[in-house]
């Protein structure tokens, strides 16, 4: 797991794109010499890259690891799927895609004589190993980097599939909808979208507003968005007809 001076370095890169070593330090209140130990390690985990006398924080998210986009800002994405587990729908069939905010919420689920299919190869891994749950491996193009199947053939099964519930993310989303950043992930969201009954979005607050190239679909279409961002953050969404918008804090459980 991070820690909370590697995420308060990540926030920091994340609203600058690129920051000085000496930036970064007086930000949070440590000396250079600790923040250069702490970059150091951020790159080791692929977060970040490093330039003469700085940082920068990559911009292609998908490009990272389920097993490291697990432990960023987990707490959020823990209250994330607290919020939504107390909400969810009957269902016999679920699509879960390859986030790792679905995963965690996946993770907190009674999937008892349940059907799971998935795109995501740590998904499935983790999730067969619960007792009499039925996981679907869909097949497709692979990208080993991030353990996730898709292309054409991954958009073809889906389409012949129908599922009680979609429990997804994605890399950006604002007034004008849910974005991705590659062409494959957003056809895989568009066909489950197409045949899921109840779909549920789950992003956590760095998503809002952010830049990604490839429109999935209209917040209207989703059922429930479930995110951490502050009521002053979201309130231009909640003004957009057909949007349910749930952001409220909840307790540990």
């Amino acid at each position: 797991m991070l820690t909370f001076r590697q995420n308060e370095i990540l926030d920091f890169l994340r609203s600058r794109k690129h920051a000085k070593i000496d930036e970064i330090a007086k930000h949070i209140f440590v000396s250079d010499t600790t923040v250069r130990r702490e970059l150091n390690e951020l790159k080791r985990l692929g977060l970040i890259d490093r330039d003469h006398g700085g940082a920068v924080i990559l911009e292609n998210a998908d490009d990272i690891s389920i097993s490291v986009r697990q432990i960023l800002r987990l707490d959020n994405k823990v209250q994330i799927a607290q919020m939504a587990q107390r909400e969810l729908p009957d269902f016999k069939t679920v699509f879960l895609d390859n986030s790792s905010t679905a995963l965690t919420l996946a993770q907190r689920m009674n999937f008892k004589n349940k059907t799971v299919v998935t795109n995501g190869i740590t998904a499935a891994m983790q999730l067969s190993q619960k007792s009499d749950v039925n996981v679907y491996l869909l097949g497709g193009k692979l990208n080993y980097n991030i353990g996730t199947l898709n292309g054409s053939a991954t958009v073809q099964e889906i389409e012949q599939m129908e599922f009680n519930l979609m429990l997804c993310s994605c890399t950006s989303f604002n007034a004008r909808g849910s974005y991705e950043s590659s062409a494959d992930q957003r056809d895989v969201k568009r066909a489950a979208l197409a045949n899921s009954r109840y779909k549920i979005l789950l992003v956590d607050d760095t998503k809002l507003n952010d830049n990604a190239l490839y429109r999935t679909a209209n917040l209207s279409e989703y059922d429930a968005i479930y995110t951490d961002a502050s009521d002053e953050a979201l309130a231009g969404l909640r003004q957009l007809p057909g949007i349910k918008i749930i952001n409220r804090k909840i307790n540990r459980l």
